[in-house]
């Protein structure tokens, strides 16, 4: 027999080999540890977030602003409102 040929049976017999332990070690392996510890175990238990300290709000909420100062605004640019007040009646319709 060839010893070219014979080399290559004999690559062939451990690549077989290595799929074999490729298979058991991380096919069945994990199948069998799974099977084998009851339902839930295997589960990591939940640890408790750390806490969070309290920060300062970044924008704190606006006060709308009074009548009287809407009406002020409005005198100081009436361009500025009469293009608000047309956006707002077109949002409507």
């Amino acid at each position: 027999m060839d010893p070219f040929i014979r080399w290559l049976e004999i690559i062939k017999f451990g690549v077989g080999l290595a799929v074999l332990w490729v298979v058991v070690w991380y096919v069945l392996l994990p199948l069998y540890k799974g099977l084998k510890s009851p339902m839930g175990t295997e589960s990591p238990s939940p640890k408790a977030a750390p806490p969070q300290p309290e920060l300062p709000p970044a924008n704190p909420p606006k006060e709308p602003p009074t009548p009287k100062e809407i009406i002020e605004s409005a005198k100081a640019d009436p361009i500025l409102t009469a293009q608000l007040v047309r956006r707002w009646l077109k949002e409507k319709g």
